[in-house]
């Protein structure tokens, strides 16, 4: 009886203290990938002067100019170096409505924690097929950083986000 006591005033306690743990280990982690984004970002930024040829690597594709690029900033699946419009980008395609949202929304938080402002009003452009916001950050470094949303109409749309650097 005594015991069934002290669990009952205890075992609030300790879960509340595991939940704590658990909270800040996924808040270092987060971290830990907010500042993995940023010295990349920031690195990419720094070769603009090279037009990011020190990134090309691996595959190159005929139809669109670009190169494989041989870094890549998380959260996003896909990084190339375009030769003709000379940039860096990134981007996450196939995604839901939502989390294209929530994915736009995340990195925008990020870059600006990363840039130390915020982008300037959002550009939308919209046609029969998709909605386009853009978000554009003051240059630094000589680099312009470009965050690109685009949802498409269709039934079945393939939802994006980009992340340019030119």
């Amino acid at each position: 009886m005594k015991t069934d006591r002290l669990s009952a005033r205890f075992l609030p306690a300790v879960a509340v203290s595991a939940i704590a743990a658990l909270t800040l280990v996924g808040a270092q982690h987060v971290m830990a990938q907010e500042s993995r984004f940023c010295s990349t970002l920031d690195r990419v930024m720094r070769d603009k002067p090279n037009d990011f040829e020190t990134f090309k690597t691996g595959e190159y594709y005929d139809s669109t100019k670009e190169w494989d690029a041989s870094i890549e900033l998380p959260r996003l699946r896909t990084c190339r170096v375009d030769i003709e419009l000379k940039n860096y980008n990134c981007y996450t395609v196939g995604l839901t409505a939502t989390e294209a949202n929530r994915s736009a929304s995340d990195l925008k938080e990020i870059i600006s924690g990363c840039l130390g402002t915020n982008p300037g009003a959002p550009r939308v452009k919209e046609d029969s097929e998709r909605t386009r916001t853009v978000y554009v950050w003051p240059k630094k470094r000589g680099a312009e950083v470009e965050l690109v949303l685009r949802l498409g109409k269709q039934e079945r749309p393939r939802n994006s986000v980009f992340v340019y650097v030119q």
